[in-house]
């Protein structure tokens, strides 16, 4: 979420490379040390039996889910451009570029705020899995 901020309010026809490239690093370091995790409690909450499943679910949705943010993230910065373009019509390419780049990046920092917000709400995976015992065995007594 920080790296996505630093490029909303960063982002501009004059901004230097190295502070693109810092904004880069902070952003990558941050959603690494997210993905992994959060991909290891997600599979935690699961029996052991129905890893694959999950797993296969994950890199499924993830797979979607980069595939949407792509197509939404350029439509709206499409949309930025053309917004800029029609306010500042004298504009440069460069800044008709930053202004789109800038306007999707504010997308991406909702998304992220919205994401940190329900992070909040995620059951540990040991109460998880504490539910699903009981389940199973509720489950188990019926059967026999």
């Amino acid at each position: 979420m920080i790296g996505n901020i630093i490029f909303a309010v960063a982002i501009s026809a004059a901004t230097p490379a190295w502070q693109i490239v810092m904004a880069f690093m902070v952003l990558f370091f941050g959603l690494t040390m997210v993905t992994i995790p959060s991909q290891t409690n997600g599979l935690n909450a699961l029996p052991r039996e129905f890893y694959a499943d999950g797993s296969a679910a994950m890199n499924t949705l993830n797979q979607v889910a980069g595939a949407s943010g792509t197509a939404i993230a350029i439509t709206l910065l499409t949309a930025g451009q053309t917004g800029f373009v029609s306010d500042v019509p004298d504009a440069s390419q460069v800044e008709i570029l930053a202004a789109g780049v800038k306007y999707a990046f504010y997308f991406v920092t909702g998304i992220s705020v919205v994401t940190l917000i329900c992070s909040f709400f995620v059951n540990k995976p040991s109460e998880v899995k504490a539910q699903s015992q009981i389940a199973v065995k509720s489950t188990a007594i019926v059967r026999n």
